[in-house]
C-alpha cells in the first residue's frame, strides 16, 4: 500500500504567484515596500515619497488595434511612472510586451493642440523574470536610449529585466537593497518553521511584505484554499510553457527537415548525369516535402489543442475556486462565450 508523504508546512505564500504578487507590489494600503522596491529596481539614490496606483488596463486605439492588462501601474510624487510585469513561464518576446506597454504610456501622454513635447513624465517599465532571456550572466539590466558608442540619447524611457534564475548570492553577500529584494522573491517561500531567516528580512519594509504573505495568521481553512490556488496556478504555468517548448522543439525538427529537403532537391539537381536516378531522388525529395506539411500541420494542431485545454483549464480555476460569471470570465480573459459555456456544461456534468 503507498503511503502519502505530508508536505512540508509553507509559512509564506510565494511573491511569484498571482496573490504574492499583488499582495506585495499591489498593496495600495501599505506601499512600503513597493516604493523601497522600486528604488532598488530603478537604481536611485532619492526615495520615493508617495506612490499613486493607476488604471492597470491599456485599451486599444482601434477596434483592431490590441489592448493588455499590466500588473503594477503607478506613479510618484515627481511623475515618473512604472510599469512593473512579473513573468515566471517562459516568454521570450518579453522586450517586445514591455515596450508594448511603454509605448502606449508615452502615447497616453501626448496631449493634443500646440505640443512641444516638453514635460514628459519618465517611464520605467520593469520585469521581474522567472527565466534566463537575454544571453548576459548579469541577473538586472538597465538599458534607455543609446548612440553606437553607447551614448545616452534619452532617458525618458527605461526599461529593467530582472532574471531570478541568475542570482546567486547568499543571504550573507546581499548589502544593496536590490540583492535583499531579489533574494526574498526567491527564497522566502522556502523558509520553515524552524529556519532561520536572514536579519535583513527583519527591516520594515521587507517585513511588511513577508506579513501579507505570511500563512501563519490565516484560519487551516483559508490557508488550505490559497495554498491549493497557488499549486493550480503553477502548475498551470509550467503545463503552458512544457506545451510551449514541445511546440518550439518542434518547429525546429520541421526547419532542419526542410533542410534536409532542400539538401536533397540540391543533389537531385547535381544528379541529373543520370536522368533516371534524378527522377527517382526528386520523387523521394516530393515524398518528404509531403511529409513535411504534415508534420507542421500535427504540430499546429498539437499548439491548437494545448492552447484551448489551457484555456478550459483557466475558466474551470475561475468557475470551481472563485465563481465568476459567464460574463466576468470573458470580460477578463477575452475568450469567446461558446467556450466558457462549454467548460461550464463540462463541470455540471460531472457533479
Amino acid at each position: 500500500m503507498k503511503t502519502t508523504e505530508t508536505a512540508p508546512f509553507q509559512i509564506y505564500i510565494p511573491f511569484f504567484s498571482d496573490f504574492g504578487f499583488k499582495a506585495t507590489f499591489g498593496n495600495e494600503h501599505n506601499p512600503l515596500f513597493l516604493k523601497r522596491a522600486l528604488q532598488a529596481l530603478i537604481q536611485s539614490s532619492e526615495p520615493i515619497d508617495h506612490v499613486w496606483f493607476d488604471k492597470n488596463t491599456i485599451e486599444g486605439q482601434t477596434v483592431e488595434s490590441r489592448g493588455g492588462v499590466l500588473d503594477i501601474f503607478c506613479r510618484d510624487s515627481t511623475g515618473n511612472i512604472f510599469i512593473v510585469e512579473m513573468q515566471l513561464g517562459k516568454f521570450p518576446n518579453m522586450v517586445q510586451r514591455l515596450k508594448f506597454y511603454a509605448y502606449h504610456k508615452m502615447d497616453t501622454e501626448i496631449r493634443k493642440g500646440d505640443f512641444q513635447f516638453d514635460g514628459l513624465s519618465k517611464i520605467y517599465c520593469i520585469g521581474i523574470l522567472g527565466f534566463n532571456l537575454l544571453e548576459g550572466k548579469s541577473h538586472h539590466t538597465v538599458a534607455c536610449l543609446r548612440d553606437d558608442s553607447g551614448q545616452i540619447i534619452d532617458q525618458k524611457m527605461t526599461f529593467i529585466l530582472v532574471e531570478l534564475e541568475k542570482f546567486r548570492k547568499k543571504p550573507e553577500n546581499c548589502t544593496s537593497d536590490l540583492d535583499k529584494l531579489i533574494f526574498t522573491m526567491k527564497e522566502a517561500h522556502k523558509t520553515s518553521p524552524s529556519g532561520e531567516q536572514p536579519a535583513f528580512m527583519k527591516e520594515d519594509w521587507i517585513a511588511s511584505a513577508l506579513h501579507e504573505l505570511d500563512t501563519r495568521g490565516m484560519s487551516p481553512d483559508r490557508r488550505a484554499a490559497l495554498s491549493i490556488a497557488v499549486a493550480k496556478e503553477l502548475s498551470e504555468r509550467h503545463r503552458v510553457e512544457k506545451a510551449f517548448t514541445e511546440a518550439e522543439t518542434a518547429k525546429i525538427k520541421v526547419k532542419e527537415a526542410m533542410n534536409e529537403v532542400k539538401t536533397a532537391k540540391s543533389e537531385a539537381k547535381t544528379a541529373k548525369i543520370e536522368a533516371k536516378i534524378a527522377k527517382t531522388e526528386a520523387r523521394t525529395a516530393k515524398i518528404e516535402v509531403k511529409t513535411v506539411k504534415a508534420e507542421i500541420k500535427i504540430v499546429k494542431e498539437e499548439v491548437k489543442a494545448a492552447k484551448e485545454e489551457t484555456q478550459k483549464q483557466i475558466i474551470k480555476n475561475l468557475i470551481i475556486n472563485l465563481g465568476l460569471t459567464d460574463a466576468q470570465i470573458i470580460e477578463n480573459l477575452q475568450l469567446s462565450l461558446a467556450l466558457v459555456k462549454q467548460v461550464r456544461s463540462e463541470i455540471q456534468g460531472k457533479k
